[in-house]
């Protein structure tokens, strides 16, 4: 034989018949653990699915309840379906006892067959929200959105992504959860808004509209319309310039021009420049204008809203409108048809004889 590399001699066949000795048993013995993993979960799934068949009893205050293994299982990560697991009790077991409320169970164990979890009339909020939290179940009315979605839903209405001057705008005047003064200011523009439609109704009131006394309270009648021109400039002031500032920090200018209320917005303020121009008042053109800057009431159903987005009541009160809307569209036209007949008994009364009785009430419309 030849020797080796440090010109030491070897045996004849020494190294060809060790090394690939080795070689061979180490692939034999991966091989080996393959195949006994790949028999274990063969049987691991066969005896789930024998076990899926099985019947279970739950006890629930003395009022038995059962049920098949593959049932509670369709819902992983919850209790009974943990102890529906190879290692738990109640698949070991076959029966346990709780000191539970059944009414609720009943529920729990519907949402187990249904995929469909529904609160039982008779059990109240806090009780069934106990039940859930024992069951480790998570209640879809509690949901809220993760800040990854939150920013989603920002960038996408035009929050500019990268942090700035800019985004720091956009926040204070889009969500009012991102600082102290951004609330501070939701509540200030919700307050404006009010402030701005009291004074509208009190510029048509006949005492500062027609014009038949000098003063009011004390107060000279000019010096009151000053003061209510000098409100309604700084409300639309302030509008225009939040609007403005909005406008310049949206990275999406054309997503922003089209929004309805952003449209709302506009419209809330050109009134009042348009009002402005020489040659513009009095007449018919004066009350469209004025009827134009009613739709600042507008503005407080969607600050309402903006501040109430993320609220667990506004969405249970949206469910509420979006299940029952055929209802509430058969009291509508039950209210309208109550609304003609009584109109209709209140004309004839006053007008027996429409064609020689004179009266106010001229017509049923």
């Amino acid at each position: 034989a030849n020797g080796g590399p440090g010109g030491e001699a070897m045996q004849p066949g020494q190294s060809a018949a060790f090394t690939p000795k080795k070689v061979g048993g180490s692939a034999a013995l991966s091989k080996l653990r393959s195949t006994a993993k790949k028999v274990a979960a063969n049987v691991n799934k066969e005896n789930r699915l024998l076990q899926n068949d099985k019947i279970v009893t739950i006890n629930v205050s003395g009022k038995l309840f059962q049920t098949y293994v593959k049932t509670l299982r369709k819902m992983p990560g919850t209790l009974l379906a943990q102890w529906v697991e190879p290692d738990g009790e109640l698949l070991a077991k076959g029966h346990i006892f709780l000191d539970r409320n059944d009414i609720a169970f009943h529920a729990i164990l519907s949402y187990y067959r249904t995929d469909r979890l529904v609160q039982p009339g008779d059990v109240a909020d806090d009780l069934w929200n106990d039940e859930l939290d024992y069951y480790q179940i998570d209640n879809p009315l509690n949901y809220g959105p993760s800040e990854a979605e939150v920013h989603k839903k920002f960038v996408d209405q035009g929050m500019p992504e990268h942090e700035g001057w800019k985004k720091r705008i956009w926040l204070f005047f889009e969500d009012p959860s991102s600082s102290f003064l951004a609330t501070c200011q939701s509540i200030f523009g919700v307050f404006v808004i009010i402030v701005a439609v009291m004074i509208f109704l009190a510029q048509t009131h006949p005492i500062f509209r027609l014009n038949e006394l000098d003063e009011w309270h004390g107060y000279k009648l000019d010096d009151v319309r000053i003061f209510f021109l000098a409100v309604e400039s700084f409300v639309v002031a302030y509008f225009t310039i939040e609007l403005g500032l909005r406008f310049t920090v949206s990275v999406r200018k054309r997503q922003f021009v089209m929004s309805i209320p952003n449209i709302i917005d506009l419209v809330a303020v050109i009134p009042f420049y348009i009002d402005a121009i020489p040659g513009v008042n009095g007449g018919s053109q004066l009350m469209i204008l004025r009827i134009f800057r009613l739709v600042r009431v507008l503005r407080i159903i969607g600050m309402v809203f903006k501040l109430g987005k993320y609220s667990h009541g506004v969405r249970v009160l949206a469910d509420t409108f979006r299940t029952c809307l055929m209802e509430l569209s058969i009291l509508a036209v039950l209210l309208i048809m109550a609304v003609i007949m009584i109109s209709s008994s209140m004309y004839f009364c006053e007008n027996p004889d429409p064609f020689q009785v004179e009266s106010d009430f001229t017509s049923i419309s």
